[in-house]
């Protein structure tokens, strides 16, 4: 998901299989950027937020890219709202 302070979510993708470089890519695509200012973007440290591919694409769309410490997601506010998420879905009786 991509939040900006002045738009909220700017940008999201459901993947129907998990995450590699090439839908994360096609995620980054998404992304609005501003001429004459920095869009970054978080990450944690997935190995395919540090492929070559996405490392190519974050220069191409002209994103910077910000690594979350390795095993920390205490640092990574999108967690929290990834554990609501899935304990509303148990709730409800969806499985994953």
């Amino acid at each position: 998901m991509g939040i900006s302070e002045k738009n909220g979510v700017e940008a999201y993708h459901f993947a129907s299989q998990p995450f590699n470089s090439e839908n994360f890519c096609e995620f980054l695509s998404k992304i609005k950027t501003t001429p004459g200012k920095k869009t970054y973007v978080f990450m944690d440290n997935a190995s395919y937020h540090h492929s070559n591919l996405t490392m190519n694409r974050l220069t191409k769309y002209k994103l910077e890219p910000i690594f979350n410490f390795a095993y920390r997601p205490d640092l990574n506010p999108i967690e929290n709202t990834n554990g609501i998420l899935k304990q509303s879905f148990k709730k409800s009786g969806c499985r994953s």
